[in-house]
């Protein structure tokens, strides 16, 4: 079974381009884990024991390969940060990733809207909900039912309503970005996607001058305006 479920990561992974270990781990924790930095995806044995367990389909456990998927989309998210391949949520997970490298208690204290475990829960649910129907359609709507069932324990709330370790509660991620990005400017140059919504000084761009950007994926730049001014600006209002 391990080498099944090697297979299908490392051969799904490198099919997008993306080459990953797999290792197996007990864990009274964790489910599965995703090593950006090593490049391994971790799976807890308890699982495949859980899956093996029962012999009819529809009582299995399949929360093996919601978590298998799960994983795999944090690959994703990650080789898309290091290729630079940004569309805008990829562009919030970046800030939420250096947050993180400055509050070490953020990624676990908004663990539940972390864009890049909704991404993962939704995502990989799509992933792994592909997979099963090109391999074994009949469990597609079980697996859905446990992943939804699963997804009523998280209460989820807007975006910009979220709570925050580093600082006070109705302060939303730009707020807590751009006092990061102020103290530490020489973060433009490590990440320069960064350079469409602050100066060199790591100052926030005034609206003017985000009308006036032109050589950036225009999604990021509308999504920017829409977050920091409101209003998205209509494209024939741009200037070229």
């Amino acid at each position: 079974m391990k080498a099944i479920i090697r297979s299908i990561i490392t051969k799904e992974l490198q099919d997008k381009g993306i080459d990953y270990k797999v290792v197996f781990i007990e864990s009274s924790s964790i489910n599965g884990e995703c090593d950006s930095n090593n490049k391994y995806i971790s799976i807890n044995n308890k699982l495949i024991r859980n899956f093996l367990s029962r012999e009819n389909l529809e009582e299995k456990d399949y929360h093996l390969f919601i978590t298998m998927f799960h994983e795999m989309r944090h690959a994703i998210q990650n080789n898309n940060i290091m290729n630079n391949k940004y569309d805008y949520n990829t562009y919030i997970m970046l800030k939420e990733e250096i947050i993180s490298q400055y509050d070490s208690n953020y990624y676990k204290s908004n663990y539940r809207m972390y864009l890049e475990e909704i991404d993962a829960r939704e995502g990989g649910l799509k992933d792994s909900l592909e997979f099963i129907n090109r391999t074994c359609p009949i469990i597609a709507p079980i697996l859905k039912e446990i992943h939804d069932k699963d997804i009523e324990e998280y209460e989820y709330k807007d975006y910009k309503n979220k709570e925050f370790s580093i600082t006070k509660k109705e302060e939303v991620i730009d707020v807590i970005f751009d006092r990061i990005i102020a103290l530490h400017p020489e973060l433009l140059e490590e990440y320069p996607i960064l350079k469409i919504e602050y100066n060199e000084k790591g100052i926030p761009r005034e609206q003017e001058e985000l009308i006036k950007i032109t050589d950036y994926n225009q999604e990021i730049v509308s999504n920017i305006l829409k977050n920091r001014f409101i209003e998205e600006i209509p494209n024939n209002q741009r200037r070229r």
